[in-house]
């Protein structure tokens, strides 16, 4: 097991605030959400993993699924932590894909595989 991933999941198990597994799980959530065009910025993402709240201006729409999928992302990390060390195949892909989709409005789309002209950048 690789040291970084021996951190994360200590942290992770300690609950342990502001350490690379606290940093990563924002991070990631919001990286993957705002390739996505998510409304949500990188502090709102931060207190919705914190305290599962956020600040908007009110002139700011935000969309519901932004906020389950930021939610939803955390959920998929860790589940990326405790399945590290398997080999990744389409089944956890999938898997991957439901538990950021659950919930959502889209999730009819789950287990679809996006075609290159679909991927925004």
């Amino acid at each position: 097991m690789s040291e970084i991933l021996e951190i994360l999941l200590r942290e992770k198990r300690n609950s342990h605030k502001n350490g690379l597994y606290h940093y990563t799980q924002i991070h990631f959530a919001y990286n993957s959400n705002h390739i996505e065009e998510s409304t949500l910025t990188n502090e709102q993402t931060r207190l919705i993993y914190e305290k599962d709240i956020f600040l908007a201006n009110e002139s700011q729409i935000i969309k519901t699924n932004d906020i389950l999928e930021a939610k939803n992302h955390f959920i998929a990390f860790d589940f990326i932590l405790e399945n590290a060390l398997i080999d990744l195949d389409i089944d956890f892909i999938k898997n991957l894909h439901f538990l950021v989709k659950q919930n959502c409005t889209d999730i009819k789309t789950i287990g679809d595989i996006k075609q290159p002209h679909q991927v925004k950048f």
